[in-house]
């Protein structure tokens, strides 16, 4: 298994992201083929693939789709790692992509949204500096809770 390389997403990817999709998040918290298109189609969306070499195929270790908006926030839409690539830095890979572009687009603030029970997405998201501002009663389909956390984007 070879360390992960970044790339950016390509049309194809679709339905392997939306499978990795559906095995990090419950059902109600994942999204849907549809939604996955729509936010990677978004004006001021990007997205990104890791993937490693395994034998004669690439795998898909995880992904991100990030969005830029006017007022110069940015928005994390959905970080996935894979499980047997989690802890082995590619959310770290992913994310950095996503904060590098956002500055660079500009961008002063990014949120997120992380469900309340994730304590591991929390704590990972704490060391790479975000602070949860608020929690949301009811964000997800399931009725769960969901912190908002944000991070100052310095250039």
């Amino acid at each position: 298994m070879n360390a992960p390389t970044l790339r950016d997403f390509r049309p194809s990817d679709l339905g392997a992201l939306y499978e990795l999709d559906q095995i990090c998040f419950a059902p109600g918290i994942a999204y849907t083929r549809e939604e996955i298109a729509g936010y990677i189609r978004r004006p001021g969306s990007k997205a990104w693939v890791a993937e490693s070499e395994l034998e004669t195929r690439q795998e898909i270790a995880g992904f991100v789709i990030a969005h830029c908006d006017r007022r110069r926030q940015g928005h994390m839409i959905t970080v996935d790692v894979a499980p047997r690539w989690r802890r082995q830095a590619v959310g770290t890979l992913l994310m950095d992509a996503a904060e590098a572009w956002m500055r660079r687009q500009g961008m002063e603030l990014v949120a997120l949204e992380t469900a309340e029970d994730n304590r591991a997405a929390q704590s990972f998201y704490e060391r790479r500096g975000y602070v949860k501002l608020r929690r949301i009663e009811h964000y997800y389909g399931t009725g769960e809770a969901a912190w908002v956390m944000t991070k100052t984007l310095r250039a």
